[in-house]
């Protein structure tokens, strides 16, 4: 749902509060140059939007989302489908731990066996857009009941795209062969593989440090538990998912980005 400062306030009303206040854009071209959002707002009442929405909306930005909030875990349901609906690939995941404590991308993240129900509306939606190619149906499952509430969907490869290959699943050279028309049967992968981020794993306890954003309704971890994801035993076949012994270029090619972003930024 769409909100300018002057229909927010009835939009939330309608959805429900607490809300997620979301950009549109993490960089939006105003005719001049890129600008860049100033990330997503939590709020709990009629002040804290007015207050999130003046946070969120640079000059110029076109007005953000707004979300109902759901306290839970991001769970993926991810597939190649072909110019006639048939599926070529398709993979499961759940996030383990995200980036930004809050919800956001992951820096663990496990394989799991398709559920069906996730299956059906995943493929019902994409069939309904006509889509013959890759993407990621991302739901949110709530924490209490299990409910799976529709996040977004990615019509391009997703940054957890390593897991599914580590799991037995090549996305990239299966659309490539769906692409030349050569169709086989959707290959089967392990579940149980779980892939880490190790360097967003260490941004994530940074930010956990830090402590929450203002206004944000869920449950945020504890210092000492960030600390321990971040330095104690990981689960059972967990991998690198940046450094690899037989490629380490990758993981120092990211290591000195990181550092060259943050001295720009100072």
């Amino acid at each position: 749902m769409l909100a300018n400062l002057d229909d927010a306030i009835p939009a939330a009303r309608e959805l429900g509060y607490p809300v997620v206040v979301k950009p549109r854009f993490s960089e939006y071209w105003d005719g001049r140059g890129f600008l860049v959002s100033r990330g997503v707002g939590y709020a709990r009442s009629d002040e804290d939007l007015r207050a999130a929405v003046r946070r969120v909306q640079p000059p110029s930005f076109p007005p953000p989302l707004l979300q109902e909030f759901i306290p839970g875990d991001g769970v993926g349901f991810s597939a190649v489908l072909s110019a006639d609906g048939s599926t070529c690939a398709e993979f499961a995941h759940e996030r383990l731990r995200d980036l930004r404590p809050t919800g956001s991308g992951s820096v663990l993240r496990r394989s799991v066996a398709i559920d069906a129900q996730l299956r059906e509306w995943s493929l019902a939606l994409l069939r309904s857009l006509h889509w013959s190619s890759v993407a990621m149906v991302e739901f949110r499952r709530e924490s209490r009941t299990g409910k799976l509430y529709l996040m977004e969907v990615n019509g391009r490869f997703w940054g957890s795209l390593q897991l599914a290959i580590d799991a037995g699943v090549n996305f990239p050279e299966i659309l490539v062969q769906t692409a030349l028309g050569e169709q086989s049967p959707a290959p089967p992968y392990r579940a149980g593989v779980v892939v880490r981020w190790w360097l967003g794993d260490l941004v994530r306890t940074w930010r956990v440090l830090r402590g929450p954003p203002s206004g944000f309704p869920g449950r945020f971890p504890s210092p000492g538990s960030a600390l321990r994801s971040l330095l104690g035993r990981q689960p059972p076949e967990t991998r690198n998912e940046v450094l690899r012994r037989d490629d380490p270029w990758p993981a120092l090619g990211e290591v000195l980005g990181l550092f060259g972003r943050t001295f720009r930024l100072k």
